[in-house]
């Protein structure tokens, strides 16, 4: 019982780790595209797949309002209605890395999202800590799906 309890708090330390750096991310972004930051008018040039066919970004083009060019790929773009190839779009974008952090004004921000993110990753971690502590509950660690 002792080996699966540590088994199961590793596995949750892992978990805690993963949703910690994704709360990250997301707090990163928001940081530089928050309300202050900049807005240009974009041209959708592109609409990719980076990861399949169920997942979509779209490359737009804007000039920055320091005269800047700039060709970005973004997820963080409103699909409703489905954006089309030469459409405009308002985006924001942090000026020292365009490039990076732009992202549809439509979408707003990750607040929830981070604040989720980073409460289910302090639960993952206290029961990392109770599977060290061999104090889980059987039902976690004989839990089968």
């Amino acid at each position: 019982m002792g080996r699966s309890q540590r088994f199961a708090g590793a596995v949750s330390f892992v978990g805690a780790l993963m949703l910690a750096a994704m709360a990250s991310y997301s707090s990163d972004r928001d940081a530089h595209l928050g309300p202050d930051a900049p807005t240009a008018e974009a041209t959708i040039v592109d609409i990719v797949h980076p990861l399949g066919e169920r997942s979509e970004d779209v490359v737009v083009e804007f000039t920055t309002s320091g005269g800047r060019r700039v060709r970005a790929q973004t997820e963080e773009f409103m699909f409703s209605p489905y954006p089309v190839v030469g459409s405009t779009a308002v985006v924001r974008y942090d000026p020292r890395d365009p490039e990076e952090y732009v992202r549809d004004v439509r979408w707003g921000g990750d607040g929830f999202l981070t604040v989720m993110l980073a409460s289910f990753s302090v639960v993952f971690t206290l029961g990392g800590v109770q599977g060290f502590r061999r104090r889980l509950p059987a039902w976690v660690v004989n839990w089968r799906g």
